[in-house]
């Protein structure tokens, strides 16, 4: 269970901070939408775009699963500490995300990915799988 923790930790952490290169890519090298062409810029503008938006969702899920495995773990290792600390974690990058829709919101041209902030919670799982208790033989949890 601990490998599976520590890679989907490993997984959303690079395709949160794959996210977040593209946006910032994206901002400094294409230009702002004009009022006349709304949309994309460019080949380019539309292929950073679809890397972040996509690798965001995709590390942001990541992050959702190693935090689940994760608790799931620390429960069942009887961790209450980690537990704590991944419930904490979560709470935290709820609280960021719902705060940095309004400071974001009306901004046409970003170079922060909001779903990076997803990336507190497989930090932690990928903390927990590495420095928690192992199981003794015979302390059988559930």
């Amino acid at each position: 269970m601990r490998r599976v923790i520590l890679w989907t930790s490993i997984a959303s952490v690079l395709a949160l901070f794959l996210a977040q290169l593209a946006a910032v890519v994206d901002v400094m090298v294409t230009p702002a939408p004009a009022l006349d062409r709304p949309g994309p810029q460019g080949r380019l503008d539309l292929g950073l775009g679809l890397v972040a938006g996509p690798g965001g969702v995709l590390g942001a899920a990541l992050a959702v699963v190693a935090g689940i495995t994760g608790l799931v773990e620390a429960i069942r290792l009887r961790a209450i500490a980690w537990a704590v600390a991944i419930c904490t974690a979560g709470a935290l990058a709820g609280s960021l995300l719902f705060a940095a829709a309004f400071i974001l919101l009306g901004l046409p041209n970003r170079a922060f990915h909001p779903l990076v902030l997803f990336s507190v919670v497989p930090l932690t799982g990928g903390a927990f799988a590495l420095r928690a208790p192992r199981q003794r033989p015979g302390n059988y949890a559930g």
